[in-house]
């Protein structure tokens, strides 16, 4: 609840300050799903970044709007980039024969999170006219992920 207050969530249209916050929280936390010598990332960190989901699904729905706006099409691309990257990384963790015990709370909380950006998802696939090539390879990276994954 906190995190989805001062980044913005309840704003009509965000503040500098509330996107900064979001700018920063986001970055946190791609940076934990980064998982390096890991198998999966924290669950923390996954349910953090999940909670983002609500300013961000706003942040979308005034991109599909004004599609000029580069912070908001950089936060986009941040998120779904880790979306991406966090459902890549428990198909990796199957692959691996890694124990279902540590994979299934991780994984809870992927689809827990790929719920949460639905909105988000349905707001970058309606967009009308041209799309950034960054945020459609985002994207569909995104959209791949979370249905292998699940």
């Amino acid at each position: 609840d906190i995190i989805r207050t001062v980044s913005g969530s309840d704003d009509t249209s965000p503040n500098g300050a509330s996107l900064l916050i979001l700018e920063n929280i986001l970055r946190a936390c791609a940076d934990a799903c980064a998982v390096g010598d890991a198998l999966l990332p924290p669950e923390t960190a996954v349910h953090t970044f999940s909670s983002l989901a609500k300013p961000l699904n706003k942040v979308a729905s005034l991109l599909s709007s004004n599609q000029t706006n580069t912070v908001y099409k950089y936060l986009l691309i941040g998120a779904l980039r880790t979306l991406g990257d966090i459902s890549e990384t428990t198909i990796r963790a199957f692959q691996a024969n890694t124990s279902r015990n540590v994979i299934f709370p991780v994984s809870r909380l992927i689809c827990l999170a790929s719920a949460a950006f639905a909105p988000s998802m349905r707001y970058v696939a309606a967009v009308s006219g041209p799309v950034d090539d960054a945020l459609k390879q985002a994207f569909l990276r995104a959209l791949r992920g979370i249905v292998q994954a699940m």
